[in-house]
C-alpha cells in the first residue's frame, strides 16, 4: 500500500511560505513524488583488525532480548519548510512497512527521513540506541532514491574476569561510570545472569573495582579511562597474577587493544584508591580548541562531570584570559564557592555549591557565549580544572579547552534599498549563529528605532550574507530610511535606504518567443522624463556575460505610487527556448537581474499539407451503365494514416449518407489534397450532399438540386458528432500565421481564415489572442498572406491553439452552390455528379514567432 502524506493546506494550490528568516519555498499543493528507501541498517559495532578475537557482534534487542531488525526501527519524516502534515504536526512517524510496496508517495518539498531504535538518553542494559538521517528533496513526478544508513549510536562495555582474577580475589565489585555521571556496578551475582551488553553514552568512561584481598585488605582502584566511540564495543578483561600480585587491564574494541598493569600488592594499596576524575562528553576532548563568534553558541556540548569516590571536596577552575581578568578575576577560582560573575556570564554547576557528593557537572556551553570580542585584545582564553575529594587526594589538573573568540560581523550592504511604498530590500553580512536571531530596525520621526518586519530571507550569492525582503509603514517612496541590524546586543551601523530612480516590475515580465516585455517602474519626475534613456542588458549565461538588446517604449502609464509612471519595453533580438537573466539601466543607474525564459518558437504539425490518407467508406456494386466495383465515397484525412491527428474536416459529415442505390453522387470530402506551391496542398470546397439528392448529369443534359449543403473547412482539433471542437496543446505564442491560397469563389462570397490562442484552467477558457482575414477577392494562383495576432490579455500563458480555414462566411443553409463538371470523370467518361460551390486551397500554413 502506498501511503499518501497530506500536508496540512486544505483547498490551497499554492504557498509560499515567508516566514522568518527561513529559505524561501514554494510548495505546489497538488504537485506529489515519490520516496523510494534504501535502508542501510547494520546493527552490529565496527570490526576491527582484532574482530576475530572479540565478541563484537553480539547484539542486544528488544523487549524479548532478540536482536533490532529492521522492523523495529522507526522512522520519522520532517518537513525542512516547517508546514505541519494532516495530524497537525511537521513530523511524520510511520515505519519500514509503509516501504514496502516499494515508495512513499509525498508532496513535493525538502525533508527529512530519519530512522532510530531506542533513545540518546538510556543508558543501561539492553539499551541500544540506532540512528541514521537524511536530508532529500521531491521533486514532482519524480522518485528520489534515499540511502539511509543506520548505525548504532551509543557505545557497549563488557566486562570479563578472568580465572585468576575471581580465584584471588575474595571479593570485588567493578563499577563502570559514564560520561553522563551515571555508574552501574558489575560484580559476580549481577554477572552470573547478564547475557546482554552494557550501552553508554559516548564520551570518558571511568571503570573503579572494589577489590577485597585474601588476607581483608581492601581498597577502591581506578582501573582505567578510555574515550568510548559510538558504534564501538570496548570488551574490558581483568586478570590477576597472584604470584606478582598484578592486576591487568586489557580493553579491546577490535580496533585497537590497550593494557594497564597495577600493583595491589598491600604496600601499593593507598597509591591505588579511586583519585577524582573529570570526564567529558561527547565531542568534548580535553584540550580541544574552541572557536566561536562572539556572542554565539558552542559548536559542540561543552559538559564534563566530577567524579571523586572520597566526595567532593574543591574544585579549581584555572585560566588565562583577558576578559575575565578585566572583570576582576584571579586564577585560579574556586568553583565549590558562589561566584556572581560566574554565574552572571552563565556557568553552570550542579552538585558543588551546598551539599557535595561523589558527582558534580559543569556546563561550558552559555558560559563561552557571554565571553566577548574585545577589539585590540587577546580574545584567546585557556581553562583547566583541578578536584580534590575529602581524602585530601588530587587529581592530575586536566586542560578542558582553549577558546578563540571571532568578532561578530553584522552589516547591511551596498544593494539595499527601498523596493516600493511599504517594502525594502536589505543586504545582511553575518556570521553568527542563526540569522533567525537578527532584527532590522529603522529610525522614526520621534527619535527612536522600530523593528521591520522580516517577510523573507534566504542566502545570498556571495557567502555569509542574506537577501532579505522587510516591510513597514515607516519605508515610503517620498524619504530615505536609515535602518541597522540587531542580534542581541550587537548593532551594526546605520545604513541609508535610497530610492532607486528605476527598478523592474518583475511579475509583469512577459517573454514570448523571440521578444519579451518587460516593465519598469520610475521613481521620480526626473527619472520618468528620462524613459526613452533606458538600455536593457541581457544573459543567457547565468549573468557571466551580458549583451545589449534593442528596446522600444511599448506604452506608458501612470503608478498606482504617488505620480511615477510605469513603461512596458519591448526586447526583441531573442532565442527562442532560452533562460535569460536581465537588468535595465538608466545613465550610471542598474536594476537588479531579474530573470525570464522564451517560449519555444514550435510549428504546426504538417502546415504543409503533405500528409493525408484516406479511407473507403462506399463501393458501388451495380449501376445503370453496367459497371460494377466503382470506388464512390472516399473520406479523406489530413494527417498520416495511424498518426496523431493535429488536422481535421468536415468530411465526415459530407461523406456519411451510405445507403440507397443513388448514394454514389451525393456523398464526397469537401477538403482534399491537390497540388501545392510544392508537393500537396489542402483543397476546401463548398459542398452540396446529401441523400435525395437529385441527380446531376451534365454531358446528358439532366439537372438536378442538392439535398443539403456544407461550408468547407480544415481546422486544428477534432469533428465528432457532426460538430467541429477546436483547439489543440500549444504553450507558444506565435505573432502571425501566414500561408499560401487560392480562391475561387461563387456568387461573391468571401472566405475567412483565423487563428486563435488561449488559456484554459479548471474548465475555463480565456482567449489570448485572435487574428482573422475575410476576402471575396478571387485569386487564381497561390498567394502569400500573413495575418497578424492581437495580444488582449498578457497575465496568461498559452496552452492550446487553433487555426481555421473557411471557404465560405455564409452558413450553411443560405450557401449557393454551383454545379461543376468534375475532373476526373469518374462515372464511366462522363461528368461526376459533384455539386461544388467557392473553392480555397491553401498551403505552407507557418506561425511566426
Amino acid at each position: 500500500m502506498n501511503r499518501k502524506i497530506w500536508a496540512g493546506i486544505a483547498c490551497a494550490s499554492l504557498l509560499v511560505v515567508t516566514s522568518g528568516c527561513s529559505e524561501e519555498k514554494v510548495l505546489l499543493g497538488n504537485d506529489e513524488g515519490r520516496i523510494s528507501l534504501n535502508l542501510d541498517f547494520n546493527p552490529s559495532p565496527v570490526k576491527g583488525p582484532r574482530a576475530e578475537r572479540s565478541r563484537a557482534d553480539e547484539s542486544a534487542g528488544n523487549e524479548e532480548n532478540l536482536p533490532v531488525t529492521e522492523s523495529d526501527l522507526s522512522l520519522t519524516l520532517s518537513r525542512e519548510d516547517g508546514i505541519n502534515f494532516n495530524d497537525g504536526s511537521n513530523v511524520l512517524e510511520f515505519t519500514t512497512d509503509d516501504f514496502s510496496d516499494g515508495s512513499l508517495t509525498v508532496y513535493t518539498g525538502d525533508y527529512t527521513l530519519e530512522a532510530s531504535f531506542g533513545s540518546a538518553e538510556d543508558e543501561g542494559w539492553d539499551s541500544p540506541y540506532y540512528y541514521g538521517s537524511q536530508q532529500l528533496t521531491v521533486a514532482k513526478d519524480t522518485e528520489t532514491e534515499v540511502s539511509l544508513p543506520v548505525r548504532l549510536a551509543n557505545a557497549i562495555v563488557n566486562i570479563t574476569y578472568s580465572d585468576g582474577f575471581t580465584s584471588y580475589l575474595d571479593d570485588y565489585k567493578v563499577t563502570i561510570t559514564s560520561s553522563t555521571g551515571n555508574d552501574f556496578e558489575w560484580d559476580d551475582e549481577l554477572g552470573e545472569d547478564i547475557t546482554h551488553d552494557l550501552y553508554v553514552s559516548p564520551g570518558t568512561v571511568l571503570l573503579t573495582v572494589d577489590i577485597t584481598k585474601p588476607n581483608g585488605n581492601t581498597a577502591t582502584v581506578q582501573l582505567d579511562t578510555f574515550e568510548a566511540q559510538e558504534q564501538h564495543k570496548y570488551n574490558v578483561t581483568l586478570d590477576i597474577d597472584y604470584q606478582s600480585e598484578t592486576l591487568t587491564v586489557t580493553t579491546d574494541d577490535t580496533v585497537d587493544t590497550r593494557e594497564v598493569e597495577l600493583d595491589i600488592s598491600d604496600a601499593n594499596l593507598p597509591q591505588l584508591a579511586a583519585k577524582p576524575i573529570i570526564l567529558t562528553g561527547e565531542g568534548f576532548t580535553p584540550g580541544a580548541n574552541i572557536n566561536i563568534v562572539s556572542s554565539c553558541k558552542s559548536p559542540i556540548p561543552l559538559k564534563s562531570t566530577i567524579v571523586a569516590r572520597g566526595t567532593i571536596a574543591s574544585a579549581k577552575l584555572s585560566f588565562t584570559s583577558s576578559y575575565l581578568t578585566s572583570r576582576g578575576l584571579t586564577s585560579p577560582i574556586e568553583l565549590t564557592e558562589d561566584n556572581p560573575i560566574l554565574s552572571e556570564l552563565g556557568l553552570e554547576t550542579h552538585g558543588l555549591i551546598g551539599n557535595r557528593d561523589v558527582f558534580a557537572t559543569l556546563d561550558f556551553s552559555n558560559f563561552v557565549s557571554n565571553i566577548p570580542y574585545v577589539e585590540d585584545e587577546d580574545n584567546t582564553s585557556s581553562f583547566s580544572l583541578t578536584v580534590t575529594d575529602a581524602n585530601g587526594t588530587v587529581c592530575k589538573p586536566v586542560d578542558l579547552f582553549t577558546l578563540n573568540v571571532n568578532k561578530l560581523i553584522i552589516e547591511i550592504r551596498d544593494g539595499s534599498e527601498i523596493l516600493e511604498e511599504g517594502m525594502a530590500k536589505i543586504i545582511l553580512r553575518y556570521n553568527g549563529d542563526s540569522v533567525d536571531d537578527v532584527k532590522i530596525q529603522g529610525h522614526n520621526d520621534r527619535g527612536t528605532t522600530e523593528d521591520l518586519t522580516i517577510t523573507s530571507c534566504k542566502p545570498g550569492t556571495v557567502a555569509g550574507t542574506y537577501n532579505m525582503t522587510v516591510t513597514s509603514p515607516l519605508i515610503t517612496w517620498n524619504t530615505a530610511l536609515n535602518v541597522h541590524a540587531l542580534a542581541g546586543k550587537n548593532m551594526s551601523y546605520d545604513f541609508t535606504l535610497d530610492v532607486p530612480p528605476i527598478r523592474l516590475v518583475d511579475t509583469e515580465t512577459n517573454a514570448f518567443a523571440k521578444h519579451a516585455y518587460v516593465t519598469v517602474l520610475f521613481t521620480s519626475e526626473e527619472a520618468t522624463a528620462h524613459k526613452d534613456n533606458v538600455r536593457f542588458d541581457v544573459s543567457s549565461n547565468g549573468g557571466n556575460t551580458y549583451t545589449r538588446v534593442k528596446s522600444v517604449v511599448e506604452s506608458t502609464s501612470f503608478s498606482a505610487r504617488a505620480t511615477y509612471r510605469t513603461a512596458v519595453y519591448k526586447l526583441t533580438g531573442l532565442n527562442p527556448n532560452t533562460d535569460y537573466v536581465f537588468h535595465a539601466i538608466l545613465d550610471d543607474e542598474s536594476t537588479d537581474d531579474a530573470s525570464f525564459t522564451t517560449e519555444d518558437d514550435k510549428p504546426l504539425e504538417n502546415g504543409t499539407m503533405e500528409d493525408w490518407h484516406s479511407t473507403e467508406v462506399y463501393t458501388h456494386t451495380q449501376w445503370s451503365f453496367g459497371t460494377t466495383g466503382m470506388t464512390d465515397i472516399v473520406r479523406w484525412f489530413p494527417y498520416k494514416e495511424n498518426g496523431q491527428s493535429k488536422w481535421a474536416t468536415r468530411n465526415a459529415l459530407t461523406t456519411g449518407q451510405t445507403s440507397g442505390t443513388t448514394c454514389y453522387y451525393t456523398s464526397f470530402s469537401g477538403t482534399i489534397p491537390v497540388d501545392g506551391v510544392t508537393g500537396k496542398a489542402a483543397e476546401i470546397s463548398t459542398l452540396g450532399y446529401g441523400e435525395g439528392t437529385a441527380y446531376l448529369h451534365t454531358k446528358s443534359g439532366e439537372t438536378g438540386s442538392p439535398k443539403l449543403k456544407a461550408v468547407g473547412m480544415l481546422f486544428n482539433g477534432l469533428f465528432e458528432n457532426d460538430t467541429p471542437i477546436f483547439g489543440i496543446p500549444f504553450t507558444s505564442r506565435p505573432v502571425s500565421l501566414s500561408f499560401q491560397y487560392k480562391y475561387i469563389p461563387v456568387n461573391n462570397e468571401s472566405f475567412t481564415a483565423y487563428i486563435v490562442v488561449e488559456h484554459r484552467e479548471n474548465g475555463t477558457v480565456t482567449e489570448l489572442g485572435r487574428g482573422e482575414i475575410i476576402s471575396d477577392a478571387k485569386q487564381d494562383s497561390f498567394t502569400l498572406k500573413n495575418v497578424p495576432i492581437k495580444y488582449e490579455n498578457y497575465s496568461l500563458k498559452a496552452t492550446h491553439i487553433y487555426t481555421v480555414f473557411k471557404s465560405s462566411t455564409l452558413p450553411d443553409d443560405n450557401t449557393t452552390v454551383l454545379s461543376v463538371q468534375g475532373k476526373k470523370n469518374a462515372l464511366n467518361g462522363y461528368s461526376d455528379s459533384k455539386y461544388v460551390g467557392s473553392v480555397l486551397t491553401v498551403d505552407d500554413i507557418t506561425l511566426n514567432y
